[in-house]
């Protein structure tokens, strides 16, 4: 999916806040499969500060009790990986 940056995702220091890029990962996780689990587990590595108007390319990939998700630039740069965990 393709998720801009939202003036209502930027801190006073005028860079999306960190709690958000924990909204994106969830959300790219489809919804269906959180129905009958529950998130145990959010580890988020955050690369490189995302700006009002970026746009950041998400990718989802799930592994046994886990969801993998990255977020990148246009170019391919990171910004933020996560690791959701599910029981």
């Amino acid at each position: 999916m393709t998720r801009p940056v939202y003036y209502s995702d930027v801190d006073i220091n005028g860079h999306m806040n960190n709690t958000k890029y924990a909204d994106i990962a969830c959300d790219a996780v489809h919804y269906e499969r959180f129905r009958d689990v529950f998130l145990s587990e959010v580890q988020i590595n955050y690369l490189q500060e995302s700006f009002p108007e970026d746009e950041i390319l998400v990718f989802c990939a799930e592994a046994a009790d886990a969801y993998y998700v990255r977020g990148a630039d246009a170019g391919g740069q990171s910004r933020f990986e996560a690791r959701l965990r599910m029981r």
